[in-house]
C-alpha cells in the first residue's frame, strides 16, 4: 500500500519539534531527590543559622584565595548548608556543620564559640510572624504580665537608707524569704520589687551595646547581666547561690548551653611555609568572577622569588594580551598579607570565624578565575527556583556580592536579608523574590541596579498605551496625546490628571512603583516610577484609567477609560513627557541653534557643523538622556586648551588587611569622552552655551553636564539623574537563571564633591508646570532660548 505523501506543514512542525528539543535546556539538576521542597515558615533559630552561612559563605566566596572557592560548585556547597544547617538546634551543632561544609574548600578556616549564645524564647517560633499572629503573640505575653503581677505577694514596707531598721522591715525580711522557698518549689524565681527595678534598668541600658555587637535576636535578662558583670577567661558563669536567678526550662532539660572558648590555634599550614611555596592571596578590583563583559578584574596573585606573571617593563615582541595580570594594572598598591593574619568575622549566635586571607601555596603563576568554571548562565538554569532552599540561595548568594563589592554597601544591614529570607521561604511566588532582590537595590540608591528575569542582553518587553506620565506639580498628568484632537482616546488631553489607575488610587499605585524602582536621587526615582505606572507585560492589555480635569470655568470633570497597552517600551529610562523639537539639528532663532546629544550620532561631527555656521550667537545643547555618540564629548572643542581634572572613579578593590573590600581610587580610569579629538575650538565663548538637564540625563551625558558645568556653562532644567559611574555596570548570574546588575563603582568631582548619588544642580532651575503641559510646551527649552536672547 501506498502511504499518504508527507505534507510539508507535517515536515515543519516535525523539525521544529525535533529543534525545540534539542535546544531545550537541561532540567535542572540541584534538586532534592524527592522534587522541590515546598514552602514553610523560618523559624527564628532558622533565621540566626542562615545568618551565620551567609556571612561566612560570602567571606570565603570572595576573599579566601584557595582556588576551590572559585567555581561553580561552591554555589552547590551553600545550597547544601541552607538544607543542612538551617535546622541546627544550637550553636555547638552550626558550628560543626560549618566547619565540615568547608572543610573541603577551606581547611584553614576555624570556627569557635566566642561568646554564649542568646538565648531564644520560642525558637521554633516564624521568625516574621504575620500581623494577626503577632498581635495575638503580644496580647498574650501583656497577660502573662499582667497575671504574674496579680498573683505576686503585696510588696513589704521597706526603710530608707541611712535609716534603722525597724521591725517592719525585719518582717518582710521574713516574708522574702518564705516567699522565695514558696518559689523555688514552684519551679520558678522570684525577687523584690526593688531588684527586678534595677535589673530591668540595666536592661534597658545594655540593650543597645549588644545590637551594636550584630546580635539578631532580644537578649534575655541573663545575657544583659553576662555583658555588665565581670566575667573570668574563661567567661563560664560562676555559681552565685540559690538567692540568684537561675532560669529553669518549663519542660523536660534544656541542652547545656556552650561556654564560650578561647580563640583557636592557626593551622600549622599557615604557620610554617616551605622554602618552595609562594605567598597567594587575591587582587579584586569591582566584581569578576572571570566571565567575559564583567568590568572588574580577580587575579591570585603569587608573591615570592618564583612568582611570575609580572607586568613586563618592556613591550613584548608579539602584539598579544598578557593575562591576567594586565586586566588590573600595576600591583602595587595591593596590600602584601600574611598567612598568619587572618580575618575574624562575626557569625552571630556567639560564633566567630577565622578566614585566612593569604595562604602558602605550590601555586608559581598569578591566574585569573578560569571562565570555564565560572557561575555562568548555563551553572544558573541548573537550579530550579520552585525549590524553597534554591531560592534562600538567591537572597544568599546577591546579599554577598552587594555586602562586598556595592559602594553603598553600609546601608545594608542583616534586618533586610532576615526579612527577605522570611517572605521567600513562605512564598514559592518570583514576584516576592523579585521584589526582595529590588528592595535591596533601592535601598542601596543603585540607579544602576536591576533584576533581570529574562536571561539575555535585550531587555524584556512592556507594553503601554500610547501616552506617557509626567510628575508636575505634585501630581501625575498625562503629557502629549498622538494623533489629531477629534481622534484621540476618548477626548483625553495633555495636564488631564490621574486619579487612579486599574481601580487602586495613584498614591497606592505611586507609592508601589517607589519600593520597586531603584535610583540614585529622589528626583529619578519619581520620575522612573512615574514613567512605568502604564507599563504592561501583555500586548493589548487594558489599563483602567481614572481622571480629573478642570475646564476654564474651574469646573472639575471626571472621567474613566480603558486604554489598550500597544506602544512598545524599550527603553524605560528614557520614557517621560518629551516636548523637545522633531529634529535633533535646527537653528531656533537668529544665531541660536538647538542640538539633541541623545540623537546626533557623533559630537565630533556636530562639532564640525557648528564651526560651519554663520553668525553663532547662542548654543542649546540637549543632555537630557543618554548620549547616543556615548564616546565622543563636546568639551575638547569648547576648550581645547584647558586640561580640566576629570572625575575620580573610586571601586571596591582589596582585599585589606582588615578582611575587606575597601573604596579605592580605579588607577587608569578616564571619562569615555577623554580621548575626543582637539581641534581647532568652537568661535563661540563658553557663557553663549546652555545644557539642558533633567532626570533622564544619566551615563555619560551626566559626565558631559559635569565637565560643562565645571567649564562655567549655565545647565537649565532640573537636576540630573546621579547613576554617573565608572564604566558598564557590574553583573552576576544568579541561581535559576536571573541576573543582578549592580553599580560599579561612584564617581567624585575634581573638587571632591560627590557626582554619583548627587548629580548635577541646575544653575538656571526650570520645572514644568501644569499650564505649559497643556499648552505643549517644552519649558525648560523656552527659559534656555530667552536666557540666550536676553544676553
Amino acid at each position: 500500500m501506498s502511504r499518504a505523501p508527507f505534507s510539508r506543514r507535517v515536515w515543519l512542525g516535525a523539525s521544529l519539534t525535533a529543534l525545540s528539543a534539542a535546544c531545550a535546556r537541561p532540567r535542572p539538576t540541584q534538586l532534592p531527590a524527592g522534587g522541590p521542597e515546598g514552602t514553610r515558615a523560618l523559624s527564628k533559630r532558622g533565621a540566626l543559622n542562615l545568618l551565620a552561612l551567609a556571612e561566612l559563605a560570602g567571606t570565603i566566596r570572595w576573599l579566601h584565595p584557595s582556588a576551590a572557592v572559585t567555581g561553580a560548585g561552591f554555589e552547590s556547597l551553600v545550597l547544601t548548608g541552607i538544607r543542612g544547617l538551617e535546622g541546627a538546634e544550637d550553636s555547638a551543632t552550626l558550628r560543626a556543620g560549618l566547619e565540615g561544609l568547608f572543610a573541603e574548600v577551606a581547611p584553614t578556616v576555624r570556627v569557635w564559640q566566642a561568646e554564649a549564645p542568646p538565648a531564644l524564647d520560642e525558637p521554633d517560633a516564624p521568625q516574621c510572624p504575620k500581623e494577626e499572629e503577632q498581635e495575638q503573640v503580644e496580647d498574650r505575653a501583656r497577660e502573662e504580665v499582667t497575671a504574674h503581677k496579680a498573683e505576686r505577694p503585696p510588696t513589704p514596707a521597706r526603710t530608707t537608707r541611712g535609716k534603722a531598721p525597724t521591725e517592719t522591715e525585719d518582717e518582710a525580711e521574713d516574708e522574702t524569704e518564705t516567699d522565695d522557698d514558696a518559689a523555688d518549689d514552684d519551679g520558678s524565681e522570684t525577687e523584690t520589687e526593688d531588684g527586678e527595678s534595677d535589673e530591668s534598668e540595666t536592661e534597658e541600658s545594655e540593650a543597645p551595646e549588644t545590637e551594636a555587637e550584630g546580635s539578631e535576636t532580644e537578649d534575655t535578662k541573663d545575657d544583659a547581666k553576662d555583658d555588665a558583670e565581670p566575667e573570668p577567661e574563661s567567661k563560664a558563669r560562676p555559681n552565685h547561690g540559690e538567692s540568684d536567678p537561675k532560669p529553669e526550662p518549663a519542660k523536660g532539660d534544656a541542652p547545656k548551653t556552650p561556654e564560650a572558648e578561647d580563640e583557636p590555634e592557626l593551622p600549622a599550614a599557615l604557620l610554617d611555609p616551605r622554602e618552595d611555596l609562594n605567598l597567594v592571596q587575591w587582587r579584586r578590583s569591582g566584581l569578576s568572577e572571570g566571565l567575559p563583559g564583567q568590568p572588574g578584574c580577580a587575579i591570585r596573585l603569587a608573591h615570592g622569588p618564583r612568582a611570575r606573571c609580572e607586568l613586563p617593563s618592556t613591550p613584548p615582541r608579539r602584539r598579544r594580551p598578557h593575562p591576567p595580570c594586565a586586566q588590573c594594572g600595576e600591583h602595587d598598591d595591593i596590600d602584601v598579607l600574611v598567612p598568619s593574619q587572618p580575618a575574624r568575622v562575626e557569625l552571630g549566635m556567639g560564633l566567630r570565624a577565622l578566614v585566612p586571607l593569604a595562604l602558602w601555596d605550590e601555586t608559581s603563576e598569578s591566574q585569573a578565575p578560569d571562565p570555564a568554571l565560572a557561575f555562568d548562565e548555563a551553572a544558573a538554569f541548573d537550579y530550579d527556583p520552585s525549590d524553597r532552599s534554591t531560592r534562600l540561595l538567591v537572597l544568599l548568594r546577591a546579599w554577598a556580592a552587594l555586602r562586598h563589592f556595592h559602594p553603598r554597601a553600609a546601608a545594608l544591614s542583616p534586618k533586610e536579608l532576615t526579612e527577605a529570607l522570611c517572605a521567600t521561604a513562605e512564598s514559592a511566588d518570583p514576584k516576592v523574590l523579585r521584589d526582595a532582590l529590588e528592595g535591596w537595590l533601592v535601598a542601596l540608591d543603585d540607579g544602576q541596579g536591576a533584576i533581570e528575569t529574562h536571561g539575555s542582553e535585550r531587555p524584556s518587553k512592556r507594553w503601554a498605551p500610547p501616552f506617557e506620565l509626567a510628575w508636575v506639580e505634585e501630581r501625575v498628568v498625562l503629557g502629549p496625546v498622538p494623533g489629531e484632537p477629534a481622534s484621540r482616546l476618548d477626548g483625553l488631553r495633555p495636564g488631564d490628571v490621574i486619579t487612579a489607575i486599574d481601580g487602586e488610587p495613584i498614591e497606592a499605585a505611586l507609592a508601589t512603583a517607589l519600593a520597586r524602582t531603584p535610583a540614585a536621587t529622589a528626583s529619578a526615582q519619581v520620575h522612573r516610577a512615574v514613567a512605568g505606572l502604564l507599563d504592561r507585560p501583555e500586548r493589548g492589555a487594558l489599563v483602567a484609567l481614572e481622571l480629573s480635569r478642570t475646564d476654564e470655568a474651574g469646573e472639575e470633570r471626571r472621567l474613566q477609560l480603558d486604554a489598550p497597552a500597544l506602544a512598545r517600551r524599550d527603553r524605560r529610562r528614557l520614557s517621560g513627557v518629551d516636548l523637545r523639537p522633531e529634529r535633533a539639528f535646527v537653528e531656533l532663532e537668529d544665531g541660536i541653534v538647538y542640538a539633541d546629544a541623545t540623537r546626533l550620532p557623533s559630537l565630533d561631527g556636530l562639532a564640525r557643523r557648528l564651526r560651519l555656521a554663520r553668525g553663532l550667537r547662542g548654543l542649546i545643547l540637549d543632555l537630557r538622556g543618554e548620549l547616543r555618540d556615548a564616546d565622543g564629548s563636546l568639551i575638547p572643542h569648547l576648550a581645547p586648551d584647558i586640561d580640566a581634572a576629570g572625575p575620580i572613579a573610586k571601586v571596591r578593590s582589596g582585599p585589606s588587611a582588615a578582611g575587606a573590600l575597601e573604596l579605592r581610587p580605579l588607577s587608569g580610569w578616564s571619562p569615555p569622552g577623554s580621548g575626543a579629538k582637539r581641534g581647532r575650538p568652537l568661535d563661540i565663548p563658553t557663557d553663549a552655551v546652555m545644557a539642558l538637564i533633567d532626570a533622564r540625563t544619566s551615563g555619560q551625558a551626566e559626565l558631559e553636564a559635569a565637565g560643562l558645568d565645571d567649564l562655567g556653562v549655565a545647565c537649565v532644567g532640573r537636576s540630573t539623574a546621579g547613576d554617573a559611574h565608572p564604566g558598564p555596570s557590574a553583573w552576576l548570574w544568579l541561581p535559576g537563571g536571573w541576573r543582578l546588575r549592580l553599580s560599579s563603582g561612584v564617581l567624585f568631582r575634581a573638587d571632591g564633591s560627590a557626582l554619583t548619588h548627587a548629580g548635577v544642580r541646575p544653575s538656571v532651575p526650570v520645572a514644568p508646570s501644569l499650564a505649559g503641559t497643556r499648552r505643549g510646551e517644552d519649558e525648560v527649552l523656552a527659559a534656555a532660548v530667552a536666557e540666550l536672547s536676553g544676553r
